[in-house]
């Protein structure tokens, strides 16, 4: 996939897969923890709901499960943050009555590879519209503080 254009050669390169692999997809959420890049849902034809692991290492994808009670629905335009061993998956979900009272967040522990209940997974009809999210962004924010007395 080398190719030179006018302002140079290209540098992305296809890495060759010997393995099963995500297919192409758009309006998924990505990020990284610990040497591994999550991929979950988004859209190719239809919606997916789907769950992925690459391992940067070892340049493999493994996919993980998304079938249990805890993990989402198909999602798209949501959002994926990584933060302490955790994924943060927020916002995505798609309009149906299932999903009306839903508080579109979910936790996946990284270290057990499981989908864990978030403790509060209804929104009241108060907060309803302010529950779904798309097309959004998630930004895990730290500080340092430093002590100056000397």
């Amino acid at each position: 996939m080398q190719d030179m254009s006018e302002s140079g050669p290209c540098l992305w390169t296809r890495l060759p897969h010997s393995s099963r692999t995500p297919c192409d997809r758009y309006k998924h959420a990505c990020c990284s923890s610990g040497g591994h890049v999550y991929i979950l849902g988004g859209r190719d034809n239809s919606s997916l709901r789907d769950f992925w692991r690459y391992s940067v290492v070892c340049d493999e994808w493994t996919e993980l499960n998304c079938t249990s009670d805890a993990a989402p629905e198909e999602l798209e335009e949501h959002s994926m943050v990584a933060h302490e061993g955790f994924l943060y998956v927020f916002g995505g979900l798609l309009d149906s009555a299932y999903t009306k009272w839903r508080c579109p967040l979910w936790v996946f522990d990284i270290a057990q590879q499981k989908w864990v209940h978030w403790q509060s997974k209804k929104c009241s009809p108060q907060v309803h519209s302010a529950c779904h999210g798309e097309t959004h962004s998630n930004v895990y924010f730290f500080s340092i503080v430093t002590d100056n007395r000397m």
